[in-house]
């Protein structure tokens, strides 16, 4: 056959084998004070804004709105055909802080040392930073299910957060970058304000 009939069609979108758990408050607080310089900021700022980790070691300056305390950012693209989205998230005092100590060091990235890591580096690193911190790679839940923790994790940790302080599903929708519902991306536009609150509601990062 000179040609391959089946190529137009698309493969089924792989299934994670594994559960992908999230950080309580107090892995949490312990991760960011085991981590140091960029790693320590870049926890945080992935725990106040649900960003990917590779938006967060790629994040650029012209995505950064410091005056507004704001970052404008094209999310990562997970899937095939899914147009790219920008979105739009409140910084809180600590994720604002994060940021802001990396003024100076890149005149392109945020993060300096991050920006230049490849391959496995990043799990590598963090992984270490977890076992610094004690945190568990893995975690049984009640029922026996067992979960794996990762960067990723602090993006389930962020949307739980916000769940848990009974923010609406739409705004924890919008402030993620979640592509779920074409019905929301078309018609729901929320404003400033709303989300500014619901990022206000996270609670504070420090030991107290």
């Amino acid at each position: 056959m000179s040609t391959n009939v089946a190529a137009p069609i698309k493969n089924f979108p792989p299934t994670d084998s594994e559960i992908i758990g999230e950080f309580d408050h107090e892995e949490l607080v312990a991760l960011i004070n085991a981590a140091e310089g960029e790693w320590k900021a870049g926890i945080i700022l992935a725990a106040h804004t649900g960003l990917r980790r590779e938006n967060i070691i790629r994040l650029k300056w012209t995505e950064v709105a410091l005056s507004e305390r704001k970052l404008h950012v094209r999310l990562v693209k997970q899937r095939y055909g899914k147009k790219p989205k920008v979105g739009s998230i409140p910084l809180t005092a600590a994720a604002f802080n994060a940021v802001s100590s990396q003024v100076g060091n890149n005149e392109t990235y945020v993060f300096d040392e991050l920006s230049k890591l490849k391959g496995s580096d990043p799990n590598n690193r963090f992984n270490k930073i977890m076992a610094k911190a004690k945190v568990p790679k893995r975690k049984t839940l009640q029922g026996g299910i067992e979960v794996k923790r990762s960067f990723h994790s602090l993006r389930h940790t962020f949307t739980s957060l916000l769940a848990n302080r009974d923010i609406a599903p739409e705004i924890r929708q919008e402030l993620t970058g979640h592509t779920s519902s074409e019905i929301h991306q078309i018609y729901t536009d929320l404003g400033d304000e709303v989300l500014r609150d619901a990022i206000g509601k996270l609670p504070s990062l420090s030991n107290s």
